[in-house]
């Protein structure tokens, strides 16, 4: 099991990485936002659940109560998150669109606030702070006078 979580993993991230030339390709086609980010989630979608019936169909089991939790991750997060990450990636590098991704987890840190009154500690503004400093530094912000 382990081998394959590690794999998994790996498959991921490759497949992540590669979202940036497919977004480029299907953009310089005439293909609008909406529908890549659209045929994308629906593709993961079909993917998840067929994995999830393959593995154990208890997990699609839903209790009322969470259901405004998968909606707004699914919807207002996951669609969000796809539809401004294929905006960043016409407009800026692959690069720089990658590294303002990865500051998601800083926000998930002030909305778990927000939502869950989940206590930012001294580690999470530590994160949240180099998180940020990270993507100041490498948008080439400072390289006004470089040649």
């Amino acid at each position: 099991m382990t081998k394959i979580a590690s794999l998994s993993v790996i498959i991921a991230g490759c497949m992540w990485g590669a979202v940036g030339i497919f977004v480029r390709y299907l953009s310089s086609k005439g293909i609008d936002n909406v529908s890549i980010v659209e045929s994308r989630m629906l593709g993961a979608f079909l993917i998840l659940f067929l994995g999830i019936l393959i593995y154990d169909k208890k997990l699609l089991k839903l209790q009322l109560k969470d259901l405004w939790i998968l909606v707004c991750a699914g919807v207002f997060s996951s669609l969000g998150l796809n539809y401004f990450y294929n905006l960043a990636i016409k407009e800026v590098s692959l690069s720089l669109a990658a590294i303002l991704l990865s500051t998601m987890p800083a926000f998930v840190i002030i909305i778990s606030r927000i939502l869950f009154k989940e206590k930012i500690t001294r580690i999470k503004l530590i994160s949240m702070i180099l998180v940020f400093l990270g993507c100041i530094f490498v948008s080439g912000i400072f390289d006004i006078g470089a040649t």
